[in-house]
């Protein structure tokens, strides 16, 4: 989606201080059309392969980050690799995490890209 606000922003031009709004409408533009959001979030295991609820997870996110944090021993593994966002809200492991957690990173990548000029 694509957003225009070059007409909006002229109207900022003619009243007083209106530089200064502008430029912090400007600003506050580009913060939304930063490239990337980080999520973090940790989730209790389960079997491989099994649905694990992360609540606003989208298919189109990407999972930067999954460790495993094992209870029994508190070793931390690396299971970015066998971690896959399976549909809107949930992740599987294709390894058994089951009795442990699961510390999951994950980008947004911006969808919204509003234009200043």
């Amino acid at each position: 989606m694509a957003v225009n606000l070059a007409q909006e922003l002229q109207y900022f031009d003619g009243i007083q201080n209106g530089g200064i709004l502008r430029k912090i409408l400007e600003s506050m533009i580009d913060a939304l059309n930063a490239p990337d959001t980080y999520f973090s979030i940790s989730v209790d295991g389960a079997a491989a392969d099994t649905n694990m609820a992360i609540s606003g997870i989208l298919t189109t996110d990407t999972i930067v980050a999954a460790t495993e944090v094992t209870i029994t021993t508190a070793a931390l593994v690396d299971r970015t690799g066998t971690t896959s966002i399976t549909s809107a809200g949930n992740i599987q492991c294709s390894v058994d995490t089951t009795s442990d957690h699961l510390l999951v990173v994950y980008r947004r990548d911006a969808t919204v890209q509003i234009t200043k000029t």
